[in-house]
């Protein structure tokens, strides 16, 4: 059984699952909006693009989920996606998709977004990430699985973050940063340690990453030549970082991160 408030305002054709809360004051006005089943708005939600909102998540009050602040958006029928058990905190604010690619802006599963954090149009949240309070991420930024975002972080449109990911609080993020990485203020700072430690990875495991990152911070090389000595190894989580490295979009204006 559904709980909407009495005061709450939801278009006709807003499709509810089983024991969706919505609490007072919610404005739901997107014309094409799904809330899937044990989601709770607690209160003052704004909805109103085309959103698809998984089951288990729960969003609270003053977030808005609404068109993007792009001028190049011509009101193009766009979309945020969410999946399944996350939580977004007060004042959260979420932006469709434009004219791009999959015109989606998307959020996985098992994510934590707190206070006042921004998340533009045409960004890609994987799962199990945490975005930490006043963090901004402009339009079209990639967050792989197991990042944390520090707290008043601003992370540069177009930029890619790899998965395992420690983004120091109040950092610039004007690049891309590979897998298993600590970023402090604008730059690598080498390998995240503690986090590969707290998700089981091996010493074993974490020193062949070490080594990778110290042949990646050398400035005497180029990156094709770096790429080289790891394109054939057997190591999956080095074979992550080759991936990552050798797919990066071409892009003259965005190139990897600096390193300390």
């Amino acid at each position: 059984m559904n709980l909407i408030h009495p005061t709450a305002i939801i278009d006709k054709n807003v499709r509810l699952g089983k024991n969706v809360k919505i609490g007072a004051y919610c404005v739901l006005e997107s014309q094409d909006l799904e809330i899937g089943d044990n989601t709770e708005l607690k209160s003052h939600v704004y909805i109103s693009c085309p959103t698809k909102i998984g089951q288990n998540n729960t969003i609270y009050p003053f977030t808005s989920i609404s068109e993007p602040q792009d001028k190049k958006y011509a009101g193009e029928k766009t979309y945020v996606v969410i999946g399944n058990n996350n939580v977004i905190r007060e004042s959260v604010t979420i932006n469709n998709g434009t004219n791009y690619k999959d015109m989606t802006t998307k959020i996985g599963d098992n994510n934590l977004i707190m206070s006042m954090s921004h998340i533009a149009h045409d960004c890609k949240i994987g799962n199990d990430v945490i975005i930490s309070n006043g963090s901004q991420l402009a339009g079209h930024v990639e967050i792989h699985d197991n990042v944390i975002i520090g707290g008043m972080s601003g992370v540069l449109q177009f930029s890619i973050i790899g998965g395992h990911t420690m983004i120091g609080g109040m950092s610039s993020v004007r690049g891309h940063v590979p897998p298993f990485s600590v970023f402090k203020g604008d730059k690598i700072a080498g390998v995240n340690l503690i986090g590969l430690r707290r998700r089981g990875f091996s010493n074993e495991e974490i020193f062949a990453i070490m080594e990778v990152f110290k042949n990646l911070s050398n400035k005497d090389t180029t990156l094709e030549s770096k790429l080289e000595l790891i394109e054939k190894s057997d190591d999956k989580h080095i074979s992550k970082i080759y991936r990552f490295l050798s797919e990066l979009p071409a892009n003259k204006n965005l190139k990897l991160a600096d390193f300390w």
